[in-house]
């Protein structure tokens, strides 16, 4: 947990929140019904949700239903203020309408909104359920799954489809919960059941190729992709889902083809471009993605989120100086948008601009002070600087905020990590498992006892985590890692191909899994050199892949980890080391080996995978 994801990829810019019903359709008219029913083109959906709006022949519950529908269309389509403006007219004719509490509070959360989100995702939760109508349980785990409470939907679900179990929704809702807690298996299961109901179902195939992508066979997926796209040809998002299977497959040609499709269906959408751009990144084009992030501006000028994306390129790239204006500019043109300010935080962070930093995270509190992940954002901030008390301070206010949420004592205990202290942090991970239940803490324990250097406790806990997530690439990356420095090198080989079967983009597997095999005897630069394809050339951790695959020296690697940010190169650095180290060990060379090893920690960085496998190497080494 090196830093928080900047709040600007944390946004989503659809949400797909629509008010179903248990209402019989034959009751509605013919353009409620295709209101209803929602898919192809959104703005077509809108003039049938209008013209039933408009018609006068719903009754109140049905306009306020049709208004809610057409509010998920407007969010979908990125007409944020039209969709707010139909949920308050939805509540405002059923103050119990449960599912336009949730589209709202979605639409508050992607704003840095997040009291207010709470607040409307507490009211439909208050709102009582029938207890034999199954719609009422499945609007509620809606609630309960934006809230975080994944085990209390799960429990809604269950029971709405024991009342009913040929309603579609159950297995979308139920299928979202479990990619969330990475049990894609599960989730390929509920998408699969959903298709059993209608095989037509263009959005049904579209999430279960996704599935298929996730459990690493993208063949199926690409197969599901193209099923859907003939059922729904015109649709941009199939092609950009598409566009992401190419690229796992190693096709980034036909990924831009994709794209380009999209962008040609939804000129101005914003999010076609920058979806693009990153592709443009990863082959190392930064011109070609530069201008289709301007172009993502240009489609909607009026949106912080492109503002910002072409901001973390920018950073990306290291010109921390690009940045900064363009995440000003987010924040003049979203003022009330409070994680805009948290994304600033961090670019001036890694700039040196430490005051101005703090002053954003601070506004950010003042802004909302009823969000607790502000509070953890700032701490997180302090931890990086190694002021610790200051950190401390910030997470138990957090707590005192939320209690039940686990992820505010994980950030406590994570002081601990940051001092080099990760016994003292085992409490405050029992905490957050025993007053959250959503909350799997087993990953950390493994990560907090690999910091003490007990390996096979460490080991013993990422096993634990995976029985209860199996398709987590952390899991299987960090037990690869413990069991490749603890000299199990065959099973740390076979765990780290399953991260890589779960995240084809997961380049700390790909390295270890290279220093693995050349341990073990192997050359691994044939299977290296197929995933080092798919990484910027232009910046870390391509050094490091020339360097494995010998194109490069490594001193030359060594070098190539500085970026512009101290905070950065102090973690790029340590994570060079450590590599030399394990190509040193893979060469016999164990004293040339060691001073890798010590290297890495002088770079104090005892949060990172890289000093945690340093120092338990050196450990083994020495006796």
């Amino acid at each position: 947990m090196l830093r928080n994801r900047p709040a600007f990829l944390l946004k989503a810019f659809t949400f797909g929140v629509v008010a179903w019903t248990g209402t019989a359709l034959a009751e509605w008219t013919d353009d409620a019904k295709r209101c209803y029913l929602g898919g192809g083109d959104k703005s077509q959906v809108i003039q049938y949700c209008t013209r039933a709006i408009e018609s006068g022949r719903l009754d109140t519950a049905e306009l306020s239903i049709t208004h809610s529908n057409r509010a998920g269309q407007y969010n979908a389509r990125g007409d944020v203020e039209l969709a707010i403006a139909d949920y308050n007219t939805a509540i405002r004719l059923n103050p119990n309408a449960r599912n336009s509490y949730v589209g709202r509070g979605s639409i508050h959360r992607a704003r840095g909104e997040e009291t207010k989100a709470l607040a409307d995702f507490d009211k439909a939760i208050s709102i009582p359920v029938s207890a034999d109508q199954a719609w009422d349980y499945i609007n509620r785990a809606r609630a309960y799954r934006r809230k975080g409470d994944l085990s209390a939907a799960l429990s809604d679900l269950d029971h709405a489809n024991r009342l009913d179990p040929k309603i579609r929704e159950v297995y979308v809702e139920r299928g979202a919960i479990y990619e969330a807690r990475n049990n894609t298996q599960k989730a390929f299961e509920n998408y699969d059941a959903a298709l059993g109901l209608d095989s037509k179902d263009a959005e049904m195939l579209a999430r279960r190729a996704r599935t298929h992508n996730n459990l690493g066979d993208s063949q199926r997926a690409l197969n599901d992709y193209n099923s859907a796209l003939a059922l729904e040809p015109n649709v941009a998002a199939r092609y950009a889902s598409r566009a992401l299977t190419h690229r796992i497959l190693g096709n980034p040609d036909a990924a831009i083809s994709d794209y380009t499709h999209a962008i040609r269906l939804e000129p101005k959408r914003g999010l076609r471009y920058t979806a693009r751009a990153a592709v443009h990144q990863a082959k190392g084009d930064w011109a070609s993605a530069l201008a289709d992030y301007e172009a993502a501006i240009k489609a909607e000028p009026d949106r912080g989120g492109y503002w910002s994306s072409r901001a973390s390129a920018y950073e990306y790239m290291g010109n921390y100086a690009a940045a900064i204006p363009d995440r000003s500019e987010a924040i003049r043109l979203e003022p009330k948008d409070a994680d805009w300010r948290v994304s600033r935080g961090w670019t001036l962070l890694h700039a040196g601009r430490i005051e101005e930093a703090f002053a954003d995270f601070s506004e950010a509190i003042r802004m909302d002070p009823g969000a607790a992940g502000h509070y953890d954002s700032r701490g997180h901030a302090f931890l990086v600087l190694g002021r610790f008390d200051e950190a401390l301070q910030d997470f138990e206010r957090a707590i005192k905020l939320q209690p039940s949420k686990g992820a505010h004592y994980a950030w406590r205990a994570y002081v601990s990590l940051y001092r080099d202290q990760p016994g003292a942090g085992l409490a405050d991970l029992d905490k957050a498992e025993s007053v959250d239940r959503d909350y799997d803490v087993a990953s950390m324990r493994g990560q907090f006892r690999f910091a003490s250097g007990d390996l096979k406790s460490a080991i013993a806990e990422y096993s634990r985590y995976l029985s209860i997530r199996p398709n987590a690439t952390s899991g299987f990356t960090y037990r690869g890692l413990a069991r490749m420095v603890n000299g199990d090198l065959r099973d740390a080989v076979g765990d780290l191909r399953r991260a890589l079967q779960y995240n084809i983009w997961n380049s700390s597997a790909v390295l270890w899994l290279h220093v693995a095999r050349a341990r073990l005897g192997e050359d691994p630069r044939a299977e290296t050199q197929a995933h080092a394809a798919r990484f910027d050339p232009k910046r870390w951790p391509r050094p490091a892949f020339k360097a494995l695959l010998g194109e490069i020296s490594i001193q030359e690697m060594l070098a190539a980890a500085r970026d512009p940010s101290p905070i950065k190169t102090r973690q790029q650095e340590a994570e060079a080391y450590f590599l030399a180290g394990q190509y040193y060990l893979s060469a016999k060379r164990v004293s040339d080996a060691k001073k890798m090893f010590l290297a890495v920690l002088d770079r104090k960085v005892p949060y990172t995978y890289a000093h945690m496998g340093a120092r338990a190497q050196l450990a083994l080494l020495a006796n």
